[in-house]
């Protein structure tokens, strides 16, 4: 939501809530369903570089995102 919020500023916080709900649905699906959540994103971000940003967090484990954020430990 937080990139959403960042890139598309014409969504509602209840739109953009709507639409990371409904991908992450989607992505839970085996058949098709990373398809479908792309297409959704893709249908409602202004550029393919949010959808692809929007896209590549939802599929990111938590975890690796805050592995990511840390600084090295000396």
């Amino acid at each position: 939501m937080a990139v959403l919020g960042e890139r598309e500023a014409h969504l509602s916080g209840v739109q953009r809530l709507a639409l990371v709900d409904a991908a992450a649905w989607w992505l839970s699906e085996p058949n098709g369903g990373q398809e479908l959540a792309y297409a959704l994103l893709a249908a409602s971000c202004a550029t393919e570089v949010t959808t692809e940003h929007v896209y590549l967090t939802l599929i990111t484990p938590s975890n690796q995102l805050n592995d990511d954020s840390e600084a090295p430990s000396s």
